[in-house]
């Protein structure tokens, strides 16, 4: 049985393209939403990332700006 390729790998490869995304854009275009819990937010997170918790995306969509 062939083992899966280690997780770290495909964190790197998202953070790799997020960070190249940020670079050539600029922040007033996007919206990074970090939908982890508040604990883990405040351990660390991106910059100018909004926190809206996975449980609660739907109840707090309207806090998202439609533009």
């Amino acid at each position: 049985m062939q083992s899966a390729s280690p997780l770290t790998k495909v964190h790197s490869t998202f953070a790799d393209d997020l960070n190249a995304y940020m670079k050539s854009h600029r922040e007033q275009d996007y919206l990074l939403i970090d939908v982890r819990e508040p604990i883990e937010y405040e351990l660390g997170h991106i910059p100018g990332a909004k926190p809206i918790p996975l449980g609660r995306f739907e109840a707090r969509i309207s806090e998202l700006d439609s533009d």
